[in-house]
């Protein structure tokens, strides 16, 4: 399975660090200049995300049905708790407004609940919901993509036609829809599900094309893996690629119209080139050192509690600043983060993930297997 393969972990890892490094004021202390504009983790993510999904769809009699039960147990239960926990923060523990306006109304509040949970958070804020949890974007474009792509591998009946399909979407995207877009706003490039479906379906590209030609891939694998030299090599073009995703904003220029026209593109290629290596499973990603390894594929495993949770928490960190700056009488400046403070908060956000991973995201994910199981069994019953 994809989803096991220990490399696919790491760039989950990578990912997920790259985003937390533009987000949280805690990591821009400390990171390099080409770190803080490192928001391309996110199409890192689409990428492996279109591979994985691609790589576990399940072709069988019910596989529709069995797809939509297993992605909703995936996504929606810490989905939806972190929105609970967020709104029950706006109303009880919002003093700074790290939240969102201490002014909200119960409407705006709904209404951009109901954008998260039927996951069109993206157009909602193009088209003039104000959103605290922005972030949840992402989700959205995923999910718009996944209602469809069951029903387009139903369609194409044939690996050789879905690879034609997916290669039309790559060019339809990267060179017709980006390039001849009128509008202006940076955002509306940024957000919209049009312009950014390229990412995933190179995901689904390279499952599609490592499995229609494994004989073939499994054979450059092996070749690689008898020769120190030739692991060495992938290993250090593997890295290259993840710091070209990780820089592409501070190459092309962040915010200018070539990054978000073209730049976006060459990353959704690099991060088709750095899943394709990741596929072999050889660890090219580790350099053999196994606690940097261990690390990486740790932090993976949690890379999506932690894309959750750590704007919030930040947000948590500074409202409780906040309070015992007023309490004590501090000076209420913006808050500094000592080394000491620094260490507090990855720690504990990183435990705060590991829990929610370990405790909701993991055992929902088994339910759902289990519930998609069991709707498989009574179809084939009834039929």
């Amino acid at each position: 399975m994809p989803s096991k393969i220990a490399d696919i972990q790491i760039l989950r890892g990578f990912a997920v660090l790259m985003v937390m490094s533009v987000h949280l004021s805690a990591l821009r202390w400390f990171c390099p200049p080409f770190l803080l504009y490192a928001w391309t983790g996110v199409d890192l993510f689409f990428v492996i995300s279109g591979f994985v999904v691609a790589g576990s769809f399940y072709r069988g009699r019910s596989a529709v049905k069995r797809f939509y039960i297993k992605r909703a147990f995936r996504i929606l239960p810490l989905a939806l708790v972190c929105l609970v926990l967020w709104i029950l923060a706006v109303k009880y523990f919002n003093q700074g407004g790290y939240f969102g306006s201490p002014t909200l109304t119960n409407s705006s509040l709904l209404n951009q609940s109901l954008a998260a949970v039927f996951f069109y958070s993206n157009y909602a804020y193009l088209f003039g919901t104000y959103l605290s949890l922005a972030f949840y974007w992402t989700l959205s474009v995923e999910e718009q993509f996944y209602v469809l792509y069951p029903l387009i591998v139903k369609i194409l009946k044939t690996q050789k036609t879905r690879i034609y399909f997916w290669i039309l979407v790559v060019l339809v995207v990267a060179f017709v829809l980006r390039p001849l877009n009128k509008n202006e706003s940076t955002d509306f490039l940024r957000l919209s599900t049009q312009f950014r479906l390229d990412a995933i379906a190179l995901g689904v590209l390279v499952f599609e094309l490592t499995s229609r030609f494994s004989v073939r891939w499994n054979s450059l694998g092996t070749g690689i893996q008898k020769s120190n030299r030739s692991k060495f090599s992938a290993s250090v073009f593997g890295y290259l690629l993840v710091t070209f995703i990780a820089a592409a904003p501070w190459i092309f220029g962040e915010g200018t119209s070539r990054m978000l026209v073209w730049g976006v593109f060459f990353v959704a290629l690099a991060g088709a080139m750095v899943v394709a290596l990741a596929s072999f499973n050889l660890n090219l990603l580790s350099f053999g050192s196994m606690p940097f390894r261990d690390i990486l594929v740790w932090i993976g495993e949690r890379s999506f509690a932690l894309y959750l949770i750590h704007i919030p928490y930040e947000w948590a960190w500074r409202e409780a600043y906040l309070r015992s700056a007023l309490m004590k009488k501090w000076h209420l400046d913006l808050m500094v983060w000592s080394p000491v403070a620094f260490a507090a908060f990855l720690l504990s956000l990183f435990l705060l993930a590991h829990l929610a991973h370990r405790f909701l995201e993991s055992p929902m994910i088994e339910m759902g297997s289990k519930v998609s199981k069991n709707a498989e069994l009574s179809q084939v019953k009834s039929g």
